[in-house]
């Protein structure tokens, strides 16, 4: 038996190329049953789990609107994300800008991030600068922070970003990391807590090293409310195809390798987020980190690093950088800005509807041959079901039951489509798409598939390389 989802690989030679339609089912269907266990909900999916991150760089502005507001566009794509739970979407603010900046953000910019809070309703990270080792611009900083922004809009200040890239960069080559500690604790106990209940950190660029956590917490645990560390999946050097973001090594198997720092964090009483990541680092890859794939790599990566005990995940983006889920780009002939929805954000919206109202984990066990289906399903406080199924063969497709103990009506499926896995436009998800959007609302009509019970089975036909959010609600 395997809890919470379930996962086989299935030998197949890739006879298809990735830019034909990935509904093609020339292959023939696997069946696959998977028998839901709800009486035994497992952990919860912390709230706010996803979110995004992005620089100290100013929020697209309505076009002729003031500039301390935010376009419009923009904030409807963060509600729609945010819809979901009572506390609905992360954000931190910050990045390599952190440690660049040498003064004050002007007050529109803070007026800014105050739109994003009251659309998340959510507490944003904010990163000030280590790099200088200036304590009194960070105390600047904090000042115009709890001035400028509404109550309850700030949930730390993270001091400093991506420590271990600073040789060559802001220190010399034999810098060490005793070196930073001292930094760090140093400027850390000017602000803490006179200023400040505590600070975030280390945002360590690679991962989370048990080893780095410890000895960052051995000099630095009075000051610290939550660990931050970073990771993105793929080297753009090494040019990966589509299809591996299918794998399992970018969802699972980071997942597993978090353990240790996760255990590090939570021994300590403290939380650890990604407070960046993405699917390649550098801005992400074009043809790779704004297609459908990531968006499937999206939900599933989501769901291993929640399931591994992570306290949350902050896509880094922004701009009309390739791994960015909401793009910010302007009309050269009018210049007002455009804003879209790029393939992660197809992700985080299956993710974000699948763990709405405070949802736990459920045990799957899954009977059949072995496929490369894979299914993740939780409960919500009002007992609804939810069940996200994600078929990672190119080629195959799956006919899959699905069993769960008592009566079962009202059952829909909601299904994310494209027209090809390396497709950047065209995606839908319950036949809406956010292509053309001029609003930030999904496009067309919403199609939902009734599913009927049949002999206590709901069964359903999923494409090659495709997902579907089966929702089940509580009988009264």
């Amino acid at each position: 038996m395997r809890f919470l989802h379930s996962f086989a690989r299935f030998s197949a030679v890739l006879t298809l190329a990735l830019s034909l339609p990935v509904n093609n089912r020339a292959a023939e269907s696997v069946a696959v049953t998977a028998t839901i266990d709800v009486a035994h909900p497992q952990s919860a999916i912390p709230k706010s789990f996803a979110g995004f991150s992005r620089e100290w760089r100013r929020f697209p502005s309505p076009d002729g609107g003031p500039a301390g507001a935010v376009h419009p566009t923009y904030l409807r794509l963060l509600e729609n994300l945010a819809a979901f739970n009572d506390e609905g979407l992360s954000f931190r603010v910050g990045g390599n800008s952190a440690d660049g900046m040498g003064t004050v953000p002007e007050d529109d910019r803070w007026r800014q991030i105050g739109e994003v809070f009251k659309a998340t309703r959510t507490p944003i990270i904010i990163n000030i600068n280590l790099a200088k080792e200036n304590a009194e611009l960070d105390k600047d900083l904090i000042r115009a922070a709890q001035r400028l922004l509404p109550p309850g809009a700030i949930a730390t200040f993270e001091l400093g970003n991506e420590p271990d890239g600073w040789k060559g960069r802001y220190r010399p080559e034999d810098y060490t990391y005793e070196q930073y500690l001292e930094a760090y604790h140093k400027v850390a106990e000017q602000l803490v807590p006179s200023l400040t209940p505590g600070l975030a950190g280390p945002a360590w660029a690679h991962s989370a090293p048990p080893e780095v956590l410890m000895q960052f917490l051995a000099k630095e645990r009075p000051f610290i409310n939550l660990l931050t560390v970073h990771s993105y999946r793929f080297d753009p050097k090494s040019h990966p195809e589509v299809k591996k973001l299918l794998d399992e090594g970018p969802t699972a198997g980071f997942a597993k390798s978090l353990a240790p720092g996760i255990k590090v964090a939570h021994d300590a009483g403290l939380k650890l987020r990604l407070g960046e990541a993405g699917s390649a680092w550098s801005g992400g890859i074009a043809g790779f980190s704004d297609t459908y794939a990531c968006s499937l790599w999206t939900i599933d990566f989501l769901f291993e690093l929640a399931h591994a005990g992570l306290d949350g995940v902050n896509f880094h983006g922004g701009g009309v950088s390739h791994y960015t889920a909401i793009k910010e780009d302007v009309d050269k002939a009018s210049g007002k800005a455009i804003i879209s929805a790029s393939a992660p954000y197809y992700g985080m919206l299956v993710f974000s509807e699948a763990v709405a109202h405070e949802a736990r984990f459920v045990p799957v066990q899954t009977a059949g041959p072995a496929t490369r289906v894979k299914f993740w399903a939780t409960v919500d406080r009002t007992g609804t079901v939810r069940v996200v199924v994600i078929n990672k063969d190119f080629t195959a497709p799956a006919d899959v039951e699905i069993r769960l103990s008592g009566k079962q009506t009202g059952a829909t499926l909601k299904r994310l489509e494209a027209p090809s896995l390396d497709a950047t436009t065209g995606l839908t998800y319950a036949g809406q798409t956010f292509d053309g959007t001029a609003d930030g609302n999904p496009v067309g009509a919403l199609k939902q598939e009734a599913l009927a019970e049949q002999d206590g089975v709901l069964r359903f036909h999923l494409d090659p390389a495709s997902a579907a959010l089966l929702t089940v609600p509580a009988v009264p």
